[in-house]
C-alpha cells in the first residue's frame, strides 16, 4: 500500500491527545512533520500494512541522515517511538531532561569509558522495559549514519539481541517483531527533493529464539544476513564501491531516459525507486561483462560532472537548456509582486538554516536534520511575531487573512526562486552554447557517451 502523507495542524493536535504524547515530544512531532512537508517537495510511504501497531516494535532503518532517520520512521507511522544517541550528548542535566522527553536513549561506545559494556546492559534493561509496554524503538543495524547510498555492512546484531533479551526477561510473552524499514532520499541533504519510506516484512522474534548459546548466536548470524538482504529490496544499494560514483551520478543526470528505458511512469516516488532498482542491476551485470567499457563511462561522468560545477550549469540542461527562457523568464519577472509578501515574511526563517550550516557544521549527515527542526521552529516563532505585531495595527478581519496566508506566500515565492534559478541556469547554458569553445564541445561529447553507455547497459 503506498500513501502520500500531508499533515495538517489539526490531524497533529488529535493525534496528540489519541497517543498520549508528552507535550514536548507532542511539540517535537509538530517540527518533524511540518519541517518534513516543507522540506522535502513529496512525501511517500509504503508497506504500512507490515507494521503490527498492536506489537512490541524495534524498526531497523537504514541511516543516511543524523536524528531525523529515526523521527521520519515515528512520523511515518503516526506513532511515538524511541531513538539512541550517544551517551555524551546526555552528561548536561537540562540536555539530559530535554532528550528523555523527545523519547532519545543512550547507548554507550567503547571510548565512554572502560565500564560501558555495564552501562549498555543497563540501557538494554530499559530497552526491555519498554517493549513490554508495547513501544516502539529506533535501533540502526548499520551502527553509525553513512551518506552513500548503500547498505554498509556487515550490519550489527543489536536489534535482534534486544529483542530476544526482551523476551527471555519477560518469559516469552511479548511477541516483539523486527520491521526493516528503507528510507530512500532523493537528495540526501537539500532542499527540494523526494522522500520515500518502504517498510518491510516483520520478523516474529518468537520464532528465532533458542536456549542453546551456541545455536541462538548462529540464528543471529543468519538474520543479520537476511535482514541485509530484506533492506537491500527496500532502498537503493549501491554496493559496488569503485563504480559507485559513476552508478550514482547516472542515476541523477540520466533519469529520465532511465524511466523510458524501465518503462516507468514516474507516477509515483515508488514508480520511480523501481526503475532506479532495475537500472542498478542493470549497471552491476555490465561492470562484470565489460569492465572496459564502464570504466570509459567512469571517466566520461567524472569529466561531466566536473565541467557542470566549474560553469554552475545542472546536468538536464544537455537534455533541454536550448529552449529560449525568454517566455519563462516574463512570466517571473511579472510574478515578483506576488513573491515579495513571501520574501519578507519567511526569507529569514529559510535562510538562517542554510547560513549555521555552511559557517558551524561541517559534517553533512547533519544538514538535513538541522534545517528540518531549526528551520520549522525558526518558522514558526518568525509568524508568531508577525501575527502578532500586525495584530497592533489591523483590524480581525485583515489579521486573519495575513495569518492564513503565511504559508501559502512562503510556499509560492520558493516555488517562483527555485523556478527563476533554472531560467538563470538556461540563459548560462546558451551562453555556453554560443561560445562553443573546447570544453563545452567534450562536455557534450561526454554526455553523449553516458547516453550510448546507457543503450549498452540496457542491451539484451
Amino acid at each position: 500500500m503506498n500513501r502520500v502523507r500531508y499533515v495538517c495542524i489539526p490531524t497533529m493536535a488529535l493525534r496528540l491527545r489519541l497517543n498520549k504524547w508528552s507535550a514536548l515530544y507532542g511539540f517535537g512531532y509538530v517540527l518533524v512533520s511540518s519541517g518534513l512537508n516543507g522540506f522535502y517537495r513529496k512525501i511517500e510511504i509504503t508497506g504500512l500494512e507490515h507494521v503490527p501497531l498492536d506489537k512490541p516494535i524495534l524498526f531497523a532503518p537504514n541511516h543516511q541522515n543524523a536524528f531525523i532517520d529515526g523521527a521520519i520512521v515515528g512520523y511515518a507511522i503516526g506513532k511515538p517511538t524511541y531513538f539512541l544517541g550517544r551517551s555524551d550528548i546526555f552528561k548536561k542535566k537540562l540536555a539530559n531532561s530535554f532528550l528523555n522527553a523527545l523519547n532519545c536513549l543512550p547507548i554507550y561506545r567503547e571510548r565512554d569509558g572502560a565500564d560501558y559494556r555495564e552501562k549498555n546492559l543497563k540501557a538494554f534493561d530499559t530497552f526491555y522495559n519498554l517493549l513490554a509496554k508495547r513501544n516502539r524503538i529506533n535501533i540502526f543495524p548499520e551502527g553509525g549514519h553513512f551518506k552513500e547510498k548503500r547498505i554498509r555492512g556487515p550490519l550489527k546484531k543489536g536489534v535482534f539481541r534486544i529483542a530476544v533479551g526482551a523476551e527471555n526477561k519477560y518469559d516469552r510473552s511479548l511477541d516483539v517483531h523486527v520491521v526493516p524499514v528503507g528510507i530512500d532520499y532523493e537528495r540526501h541533504s537539500k532542499m527540494g527533493g523526494s522522500l520515500l519510506v518502504n517498510f518491510g516484512a516483520p520478523y516474529k522474534m518468537l520464532d528465532y529464539i533458542s536456549d542453546q548459546d551456541e545455536e541462538q548466536e548462529a540464528i543471529y548470524d543468519e538474520l543479520v544476513v537476511d535482514l541485509e538482504k530484506r533492506m537491500h529490496d527496500l532502498l537503493i544499494d549501491i554496493q559496488n564501491e569503485s563504480y559507485y560514483q559513476l552508478i550514482r551520478r547516472m542515476l541523477i543526470i540520466l533519469d529520465q531516459e532511465i524511466n523510458e528505458k524501465e518503462n516507468s511512469a514516474e507516477q509515483t516516488l515508488t514508480d520511480r525507486f523501481k526503475a532506479e532498482k532495475g537500472f542498478v542491476r542493470k549497471a552491476d551485470k555490465l561492470i562484470n561483462e565489460d569492465s572496459s567499457l564502464m570504466n570509459e563511462l567512469k571517466l566520461a561522468e567524472q569529466n561531466f560532472s566536473v565541467y557542470c560545477k566549474e560553469n554552475q550549469v545542472k546536468p538536464w540542461l544537455f537534455r533541454h537548456g536550448r529552449k529560449s527562457p525568454f517566455f519563462r523568464l516574463a512570466i517571473e519577472l511579472a510574478l515578483i509582486p506576488l513573491v515579495l509578501p513571501g520574501i519578507f515574511t519567511s526569507f529569514l526563517p529559510f535562510m538562517i538554516p542554510h547560513w549555521l550550516m555552511k559557517a558551524k557544521v561541517e559534517d553533512e549527515h547533519f544538514h538535513a536534520s538541522i534545517k528540518i527542526l531549526l528551520g520549522s521552529l525558526l518558522f514558526m516563532v518568525f509568524w508568531l511575531a508577525q501575527m502578532i505585531v500586525v495584530a497592533q495595527f489591523v483590524s480581525f478581519e485583515i489579521w486573519l487573512l495575513f495569518s492564513i496566508s503565511l504559508p501559502f506566500t512562503a510556499w509560492f515565492s520558493s516555488r517562483w526562486w527555485r523556478s527563476f534559478r533554472k531560467t538563470l541556469g538556461i540563459f548560462r547554458y546558451r551562453k555556453l552554447c554560443r561560445k562553443n569553445q573546447s570544453d563545452f564541445i567534450e562536455a557534450r561529447e561526454n554526455y553523449a557517451t553516458l547516453l550510448n553507455g546507457l543503450s549498452s547497459i540496457y542491451q539484451d
